[in-house]
């Protein structure tokens, strides 16, 4: 008997041990699972939660999403007086690395206060998103805000499919048809069964921890483990096959469009051979002027790897997205 008391006692200790963490965790902002799957729009974030990216090893941002799920200011457009800037685009947009505050929209939009004080930019950035999903954002966007602009972001990251839960365009008898197979998956439709599960801090922590074994292998044995070279690869040339063809030119029927490139050199005339008249930001020199300079702008100390742009990037970055969306805008 006083065993089994033991055992009960032991149990509700560490329950009440892993409640504690669980809410220090994710009120804290320390380690919040952000992204969730709606069964109509597929993988999305959480709305109204605050997180943070320690754990990504790129630096140190906090941000929270807003109530559609999404970093920054909700949208909001008044009318003609307004000017309402959508950017669409991968994990480089979300940019999680970064403070809010320190990305290139927020320092565009400061430095645009003085000569467009009723420009805004919102980010609906997520991290994986494909071009072939941006259409089918932008389409839904398009029905729930009517923005001015949309600006696309086009990286290395943003060309093929990875397959996820999501809707995407695919190409069937040489037109565009959107795959939304993702609804039919089992997974998908008993999604919400394990969602307490899934949105759990200590399962999401424990998650990153086993992503991140190789690391502790590497401090444990140091000389003896050979570390696995997996550096994110963002400055090289990818062909862009006839479905990302297909997505671009449909994006470039659209007047309102901006593209917004990091991209190879070979890659990007490509690019601008589908994008016709459509206004192109290209912020590779800026970053390559950035390497002459002896500053790496995907480079991260604290890892010593590259990956997402850093502070210095998002500076640089800024600086020409705002000389040249006062070009653009100030030509209507």
């Amino acid at each position: 008997m006083k065993r089994i008391k033991s055992i009960c006692l032991f149990g509700l200790g560490f329950a009440g041990v892993g409640l504690v963490f669980e809410l220090l965790l994710r009120f804290g902002g320390i380690m919040t699972p952000l992204l969730t799957i709606d069964p109509q729009r597929g993988e999305r974030y959480l709305a109204n939660q605050m997180c943070c990216s320690l754990f990504n090893y790129e630096g140190f941002g906090l941000a929270a999403t807003n109530s559609q799920g999404w970093f920054g200011p909700e949208f909001h457009d008044s009318g003609d007086q307004e000017i309402s800037l959508a950017v669409l685009g991968n994990s480089f947009i979300a940019a999680r690395q970064v403070f809010y505050r320190h990305n290139f929209m927020s320092l565009s939009e400061e430095a645009l206060k003085e000569t467009h004080p009723d420009l805004h930019i919102f980010n609906f950035g997520k991290e994986t998103m494909p071009l072939r999903e941006s259409l089918y954002l932008k389409e839904e966007l398009d029905s729930m805000y009517h923005p001015d602009y949309f600006v696309v972001f086009i990286n290395i990251r943003s060309l093929g499919n990875e397959g996820r839960y999501i809707p995407y365009y695919e190409l069937q008898n040489g037109q565009l048809s959107l795959n939304t197979d993702f609804r039919n998956k089992a997974f998908v439709k008993q999604y919400h069964n394990f969602a307490p599960l899934a949105q759990s801090s200590l399962v999401f922590l424990a998650y990153r921890a086993k992503n991140h074994l190789p690391e502790y292998k590497q401090i444990l044995f140091d000389k003896f483990y050979t570390p696995d070279t997996t550096d994110m690869v963002v400055d090289t040339i990818r062909p862009i096959d006839e479905v990302d063809e297909a997505v671009i030119r449909e994006f470039s029927k659209d007047p309102r469009v901006i593209f917004l490139l990091d991209i190879h050199p070979i890659t990007k005339e490509k690019i601008l051979n589908m994008v016709g008249n459509s206004p192109v930001i290209d912020v590779k020199p800026g970053l390559e002027q950035l390497r002459k300079q002896g500053i790496d702008p995907y480079y991260w100390k604290i890892s010593k790897e590259t990956g997402h742009w850093n502070h210095k990037a998002h500076q640089v970055i800024a600086r020409t997205f705002t000389e040249e969306i006062k070009r653009i805008v100030d030509k209507e």
